[in-house]
């Protein structure tokens, strides 16, 4: 327990507490013990310190905090055991009886082994999360989430901290995210030296970022650009978003394609649009790292703002600099919104944006080239019709004039918008076929599946392995006993 000077004990701040799942072999006595608490009466606080990933249980002033991931667990087991072998009746006796207490605790480790063990009978996978922003949910969460609760030969775990290789040696598979520290490496090196397979997931061209683009301080590093081909080399598979970028980081033998993908049954917006609206709107999210793409479009919203006063801006995430130098005259009709963590964003968009148009200005460079189109999803998600920079990525996925439109110069733009603006079926048509081409090749479903078959099959030969020598650990027992 620390200490501040006082004595006094000093509380974790639990909004950024990093707490992983806990491994099998730890598992199973630990959360003996949590589902003990839980029929105890435990005071369970959860989603009541801003960390939606844990829990904390409270029971004779006794705190303990855990991953929500095996709280659920734990309350499972909770949950079973009182159903089927105390019932109301029992559970007095259970509280005042030692005996009985720890009778219940054998009945619950007796279901928790059985979990694990036929957990551990299949490929144990983690996804090792780079953020907890949108790469971290895009490309690990949302994946991970899917695979973890679908009918499979995958036992997978997620976790967004900093994991010892003690820990991941336990498993079969690892899949890292856009690790470019030569520390994390040599932890990989010595998974790989033991036998485990290694999945590097990276979705940017990271050779390529331009100097202004506040990444480049850390990815145009000598060490951090060696570390990171170091890791594609040793990978035994590099999950990227699309064709393009596979070319750009020159691994085409060993990509797989996972591009961004959603549940679009799940996400599709449920709110209308506003109707009584005075002015028209025009939406846009992203963060600094966008100032220099919005000169692709800021000349026709300066050309606008000076035509008309029934047009306003809506910003999430940041407001460029060059947003508020050009457009200064009309800061009147610019409405900024701070961003938000992911998931809270995606409700957001689903439930609450209210805009007519929204854009997505991207600059003509070789790393812009090979992003993926997760902002055009992100609007489509919103029911919003998209305007974009008429350049890869975008050029690669959507058809002109049917499900966005695209712009090459600031003519373009003006025209663009302008047109969405005035035109509510167009607007309409090209969010439903926005849509529909969103549901057919941005499909979690279908996606996360074949990603999940990829990672089954690479770690199929760890199963096998693993099993066989189960086998040989049996027979060698029964010859002892017989003996």
């Amino acid at each position: 327990m620390d200490t501040d000077k006082q004595g006094k004990e000093i509380k974790p701040d639990l909004s950024i507490a990093e707490i992983p799942p806990l491994p099998a072999n730890e598992a199973i006595e630990e959360l003996s013990d949590v589902a003990i608490r839980i029929l105890a009466g435990a005071e369970i606080f959860q989603r009541q310190h801003f960390n939606p990933r844990l829990v904390r249980l409270k029971l004779g002033g006794i705190e303990q905090i855990i991953h929500i991931d095996d709280f659920e667990i734990a309350k499972w087991a909770a949950d079973t055991i009182f159903r089927e072998r105390i019932s109301t009746a029992r559970l007095e006796l259970m509280l005042k009886s030692l005996p009985y207490m720890l009778e219940c605790r054998k009945w619950i480790h007796t279901l928790l082994s059985n979990y694990y063990n036929e957990k551990l009978n299949k490929i144990r996978v983690i996804f090792l999360r780079g953020d907890n922003a949108g790469c971290g949910y895009w490309r690990m969460k949302l994946p991970a989430d899917f695979l973890k609760d679908s009918e499979n030969n995958l036992s997978v775990h997620i976790s967004d901290v900093e994991v010892s290789f003690e820990r991941l040696v336990q498993y079969d598979v690892i899949v890292v995210q856009r690790i470019f520290d030569f520390e994390q490496y040599y932890i990989l090196e010595m998974l790989k030296e033991a036998g485990k397979k290694i999945i590097y997931e990276i979705d940017d061209d990271v050779f390529n970022i331009e100097g202004h683009n506040p990444a480049a301080s850390v990815y145009n590093r000598f060490d951090s650009q060696l570390c990171i081909r170091h890791c594609l080399i040793l990978a035994d598979l590099v999950i990227i978003t699309s064709e393009r970028l596979a070319h750009a980081l020159d691994i085409p033998n060993k990509s797989f394609i996972y591009p961004n993908s959603l549940d679009w049954d799940m996400l599709f917006a449920t709110k209308a649009k506003n109707n009584t609206r005075k002015r028209k709107r025009i939406f846009w999210s992203g963060s600094n790292t966008h100032n220099q793409d919005f000169m692709e479009c800021i000349g026709s919203l300066v050309r606008i703002f000076e035509e008309r006063d029934d047009v306003e801006l809506m910003l999430m995430g940041s407001c460029p600099n060059v947003v508020r130098e050009s457009l200064s005259n009309y800061m009147d009709r610019i409405f900024y919104i701070p961003g938000m963590h992911t998931e809270g964003y995606f409700n957001y968009l689903r439930t609450m944006v209210d805009a007519d148009i929204g854009i997505i200005p991207l600059q003509n460079t070789i790393f812009n080239h090979s992003k993926s189109i997760c902002k055009g999803l992100e609007y489509t998600v919103a029911r919003l019709p998209i305007i974009a920079s008429g350049f890869p990525p975008y050029t690669d996925v959507y058809d002109n004039n049917k499900n966005a439109i695209l712009c090459q110069n600031d003519e373009e733009w003006y025209q663009a918008i302008i047109t969405l603006l005035e035109n509510n079926e167009m607007r309409e048509e090209m969010i439903r076929n926005a849509r529909k081409m969103a549901a057919e090749k941005f499909n979690l479903r279908k996606n996360a599946t074949k990603l999940g078959d990829v990672i089954s099959h690479l770690g199929s030969d760890l199963l096998t392995a693993r099993n066989e020598q189960k086998s040989r650990s049996s027979v060698s027992h029964e010859v002892v006993q017989a003996v």
